[in-house]
């Protein structure tokens, strides 16, 4: 009964304002007249304290013996009670707020109990649209997998015929370069006169091509081991540029055995450079000693007249 009276009087106070409610001095000062209110009973005989022991003022024996009063003891004493009467208070107010926190906190379990199914559908909704969205994901990396598949397998059948069209296309390059080489071959073992007028690399050289050694005059279609592989667009902006530049190729020989005797003719120069050759060893080598012997001899006349000059600058000095 106290403990619902308690309640109900603090539900009541909660209900006034902040400023209205009473705190520990304002609840002991309040209806004080009506606590401290004692109703005189109607005394119709009163007895004294000689009508039970006449003797009780006389006779002092076996009785306390009251002690003197100590004023700084009894102030002492009130102060040791008005402070337990403090403590008591705010003792008192510490547990009027835990009760009222603990009002509140049972009001915001009964909100949240209230809100429990409400949290629940929310959070398995929650739970399905995740499970439908991963599963969308899914399908979709798969798709996703299978169109890369397939994309895998379109490049590796275009890097074959890729490769097909590479190797086709350095071959043909190979051969070109070949043919090339022949070409320029068989403009320079034509006769001059054709080349003035059908040759495009004289045309384009003029005298200087006939002074140019080999190496140089083939180099341009030759393979260099030592260079990085050209790339097809190199190669294809390369043939492009001759056949651009250079007109229809035309050929002074219409018979193999013309360029047999060019051969033959070529041949017999060179058997006649080497005989001329050997001809002119023997003078060559005559001429190279009598060249020696000069020069012994200068070297000797330049010693001895250095000599003379040592002699006389020695006299002069």
């Amino acid at each position: 009964m106290t403990k619902e009276w308690k309640s109900e009087l603090r539900k009541k106070e909660l209900s006034y304002k902040y400023n209205e409610r009473h705190n520990y001095k304002s609840r002991q000062q309040a209806d004080m007249l009506n606590r401290l209110y004692v109703k005189q009973p109607e005394v119709t005989s009163a007895k004294m304290v000689q009508d039970v022991d006449p003797e009780f003022f006389s006779i002092v024996e076996g009785r306390p013996i009251p002690e003197k009063l100590r004023l700084r003891q009894y102030i002492q004493t009130v102060r040791e009670v008005l402070k337990t009467k403090i403590l008591t208070g705010y003792r008192g107010d510490d547990i009027m707020l835990i009760d009222e926190s603990l009002i509140l906190e049972q009001k915001e379990i009964d909100k949240i109990k209230a809100n429990y199914q409400t949290y629940v559908n929310t959070f398995e909704e929650f739970l399905y649209n995740d499970h439908t969205a991963s599963m969308n994901l899914l399908k979709e990396s798969d798709r996703e997998a299978v169109l890369a598949q397939e994309k895998y397998e379109e490049f590796r059948q275009l890097s074959r015929e890729y490769g097909a069209l590479k190797s086709v296309l350095y071959s043909t390059e190979e051969k070109w370069r070949n043919l090339k080489l022949y070409q320029r071959f068989l403009y320079l073992v034509s006769p001059m006169s054709w080349r003035k007028e059908y040759d495009y690399y004289y045309m384009q050289e003029g005298d200087l091509a006939a002074f140019q050694e080999v190496s140089s005059i083939f180099g341009k279609y030759r393979l260099n081991v030592t260079d990085e592989t050209s790339s097809l667009e190199d190669l294809i902006n390369h043939f492009r540029e001759d056949c651009a530049s250079q007109k229809e190729p035309a050929l002074f020989f219409t018979d193999p055995n013309q360029l047999l005797d060019v051969f033959r003719f070529m041949e017999l120069q060179n058997l006649n450079s080497l005989l001329h050759s050997e001809e002119l060893a023997v003078p060559l080598e005559t001429v190279k000693e009598g060249m020696a012997r000069a020069e012994e001899l200068f070297n000797a006349e330049i010693n001895s007249l250095q000599e003379l000059i040592d002699k006389l600058a020695g006299g002069i000095s």
